[in-house]
This record gives structure tokens, sequence and C-alpha cells, in this order.
């Protein structure tokens, strides 16, 4: 939550305000049928095979790089060197030479399987899903945007949702519950690297059925069908809560 006093309520949903969560926030939660909303801003392709069908798996993190700290990096090392082979591709318009270098610095004796993408105009960043075969995302602060965009493009995500944790660390569980993907919301770092080497090894049939489809059921959410009437329902609900207290206090 904002912390502030002066600050009545805020948009929430079941996800990532529970009731352990809603215990230590100042405001009041006011419950959408999901924490966000998501349109498109371009046409976008049908999703392709998943590649680890052919070759070896890719990872993508494609959030900005702000993200991504040395728990995130511990932790995605574990994964690639559970999966021989495989490779993770960074994209985002903020990867400086100076975050490059920590980065290749976490994956030291593995930075051939460390890759870069370019930085791109909206529609290709988009494309470049074509060559994920699953992303990681990372914590405490987790996806947003970026999760819905992967998930248009057919492309899941491994998140850490730990109890206890604070709102930023549920929004890609909220995002996941509402498709129907639950089984890639993990509670421990362990979990979570389980989940992805098993998602693009012995249970590659049930991640290509995903890449299928992810978009659809995106597009069938509530994420997409209903969510700006979700939202101006509560401002109106809100508005009225406000009126009738205020004639309260004058009666």
């Amino acid at each position: 939550g904002t912390g502030s006093p002066i600050i009545d309520v805020i948009f929430g949903d079941r996800i990532v305000a529970p009731p352990s969560v809603q215990a230590d926030l100042v405001e009041r939660v006011y419950h959408l049928p999901c924490l966000l909303g998501y349109a498109p801003r371009d046409i976008i392709e049908d999703s392709t095979p998943l590649p680890c069908l052919e070759q070896p798996p890719t990872f993508g993190v494609f959030q900005r790089a702000v993200k991504v700290n040395d728990d995130t990096l511990r932790v995605w090392r574990r994964v690639l060197e559970a999966v021989p082979d495989s490779r993770i591709i960074f994209k985002g318009g903020d990867y400086t030479s100076a975050r490059r270098m920590k980065i290749a610095k976490a994956f030291a004796g593995l930075e051939a399987r460390v890759e870069f993408g370019p930085a791109t105009v909206h529609s290709a960043h988009l494309n470049y899903y074509q060559q994920i075969d699953l992303s990681l995302d990372p914590w405490p602060q987790t996806g947003g945007i970026s999760s819905m965009e992967s998930l248009s493009m057919g492309v899941p995500m491994v998140t850490l949702a730990r109890p206890g944790g604070r709102m930023i660390e549920y929004t890609s569980a909220s995002i996941l519950t509402n498709v129907g993907f639950t089984e890639c919301i993990t509670t421990n770092e362990d979990d979570y690297v389980a989940t992805a080497v098993r998602l693009v090894t012995t249970d590659r049939a049930r991640l290509a059925e995903m890449r299928a489809s992810a978009a659809q059921r995106l597009n069938d959410s509530p994420i997409r069908v209903g969510y700006t009437a979700a939202v101006e329902k509560a401002y109106r609900d809100l508005w009225q809560e406000w009126c009738a207290e205020q004639a309260r206090k004058v009666a």
C-alpha cells in the first residue's frame, strides 16, 4: 500500500491482497475481479510452436533490468545449471553496460549461454518472444504488463509468490490465476527452480498446451473482459459510500 493516512482505498484483488496482506495496510482494499487490465498496443502474431521441442530450451527475462537482483540471478543460474545447453535471454531498454556486466558475473562460467536482446520497437519486442519457451519472473517486484505481454505471445512465466509477502510480489500470481496457469505459481526458491526445469524438460507437452492456449485464455479472462466496467463500478460504489457518509455527518 501507500502507507499514507490520506489515502482511503486502493484497488487490489484476492490474490495480491489476501487477509494476511490487508492486515498490514492503512488503506482499505477494494477487490476487483483481477488487479490489472490489459489492452494490447500492437497487433500480435499467432504464437509459434514451442521452440524446445526441436532445440535446447530458452528462458526469457523481458523485464526492466532494475527488477533484476542478486537473489533472482542466483536462482536463475540454478535453473540454467539444471538444464544442460539451455540459454537465457535478457531483453529491455535499460540493460546498460554496467548491468550486463553484473549479470555476466553472476553467470560466470556460463556466459556463453547468456544473451541480451537488442533494443527494439514494441512490436518487434513482442515478436522476440517467439524464441522463448518460458519466462522467468523476478521478485520481489514481479511482472505486470510484461507478464501479460508474455502470455499474449503464448509464453507463461514461473513466478515466486512467498507467503506473507507484499502486494508487489503477487502481481504475476494474480495474472496466472486469472488465466488458469496456477501450476506456474511457486512459494519458495526450490519450487521455483523445480517448476521451471520440469516445464521445459519432462513436462514439455503441458508447456506446449499452455503456449497454444495462453493468448485466448488471456483474452477470455477478467483481465480483458469487463475490467473497465468493474473499475467504473468501483468508483461509483466508493463515491456513493462517501456521499452517504457525508449525509450521516450532517444529520
